[in-house]
């Protein structure tokens, strides 16, 4: 033995960036992290007198040189190694963040050759989340220009066309497609809060109509006879809201009909992403070992965030199909000058008794009072949303953080720390 590479031939030949930089740069992908290792592994080690000794600082801790090289001897070389089912495992290399920023920076790209690392995270879980976050509502979108749907002149030059206009219109969607799932990433803080927020306006809501709350239309019973009542609504006219009564009841019924069934919008997609874990769960008991199925997990944990957004809106009354609202409550526009828009009758007025309009009055300030004070969230009631959104999102970055984390080698590192961000 007169080297280090005769002692470990892993280190023959070691240069400073790894081979793959020279296909790809090193904060494209480029970057080897087994390469790295080796070259920690270098650096902790030092030949003299025929013999290996240890440098300092060395990245090697805990061990002597002859444990070291007995490790090795057993087949448990540390840079790539796996399990074997020896719970002592290879010799840990542990290397400071200022040495890795310097000397190991950027990242490294997935092997297409190891479909742990991108066919299970993307099957499992990242197209259940696509297809959750397309339940989410949305104000706008990247819109597929009309002209990739025009007609050609004849049949056959309209297939052509459609096969020349079809990788575009693709394009669109998915960049579309994933723009919107990225934004449902970023915000879903905020998401979810507004989400949180309007749930408690609607169980507000419901609670008021469940204790028949309303607001008093003027008419006092006890002073009023039903035939009178009958007499004045027939009087009310074309402009009052009472002859819409039946339209508003249809469009309402319609609305009702047009929303998705709770399990098709979310139930399905629930039961794919649950699969994926379980089959996850399964197939990790007999690779024991892989890292790469156990960050799957954890990264399928994080993406839970998406999930959890989707069943937030559909949770709520409000619609979440802009298209059938245009459809049910869309009408033509009038064509009205200034003068008759505000000459026109909105409301008709209704004849109470002369000593009894200031009580009337007074009553509906109080009644409207009464519904804002019942609608509006006080502190305690801010606390709790927020709580609530912050206890959703930090039970599911915990969860990721600590399957990541127990992930042999056991500790902090770029993946487990990812989730976090």
């Amino acid at each position: 033995m007169d080297s280090i590479s005769s002692a470990l031939p892993q280190l023959a030949n070691l240069t400073v960036n790894p081979p793959s930089s020279q296909f790809r740069p090193i904060r494209l992908g480029g970057q080897d992290f087994n390469h790295c290792c080796l070259l920690a592994l270098n650096d902790s080690l030092n030949f003299r007198a025929g013999s290996l000794s240890f440098r300092q600082p060395s990245y090697i801790p805990d061990l002597t040189t002859d444990e070291f090289m007995r490790a090795v001897d057993q087949g448990h070389f540390p840079c790539g190694a796996s399990y074997t089912g020896d719970y002592s495992g290879a010799p840990e290399v542990r290397v400071p963040y200022d040495w890795c920023a310097d000397k190991c920076d950027g990242w490294q790209i997935s092997h297409r050759d190891a479909l742990t690392q991108w066919i299970g995270p993307l099957v499992g879980f990242i197209l259940p989340c696509i297809a959750f976050s397309l339940s989410i509502p949305r104000s706008s979108k990247l819109s597929v220009p009309s002209w990739i749907f025009k007609p050609g002149p004849n049949q056959t030059m309209g297939l052509l066309a459609s096969i020349i206009r079809f990788p575009p219109a693709l394009f669109i969607v998915a960049l579309d497609t994933i723009l919107w799932l990225s934004i449902c990433f970023a915000f879903a803080g905020p998401m979810l809060l507004s989400g949180i927020y309007e749930a408690y306006l609607d169980h507000r809501l419901l609670t008021i109509l469940d204790q028949n709350i309303r607001i008093d239309t003027g008419i006092s019973t006890k002073h009023i006879h039903v035939d009178e009542v009958t007499s004045l609504l027939e009087d009310i006219g074309p402009d009052s809201p009472s002859d819409n009564i039946m339209l508003v009841k249809a469009r309402l019924q319609a609305l009702l009909a047009s929303q998705m069934s709770f399990g098709s919008a979310v139930g399905a997609p629930v039961v794919f992403f649950v699969g994926s874990f379980i089959y996850n769960l399964i197939d990790i008991r007999s690779k024991l070992g892989d890292n790469d199925t156990a960050h799957a997990l954890a990264f399928g944990m994080w993406w839970m965030i998406v999930p959890e957004l989707a069943i937030m809106s559909c949770l709520l009354l409000a619609a979440n199909n802009p298209s059938a609202l245009h459809g049910i409550l869309g009408r033509p526009v009038e064509q009205e000058t200034i003068t008759e828009k505000d000459n026109k009758c909105r409301w008709k007025s209704l004849t109470v008794f002369g000593w009894s309009e200031g009580d009337v009055n007074m009553a509906q300030r109080n009644q409207i009072a009464n519904l804002d004070r019942n609608l509006r969230m006080s502190t305690t009631d801010w606390f709790r949303s927020w709580a609530a959104a912050f206890l959703l999102l930090l039970t599911l970055c915990i969860l990721a953080v600590l399957t990541s984390y127990n992930t042999p080698r056991v500790g902090f590192a770029c993946r487990s720390l990812t989730h976090l961000v």
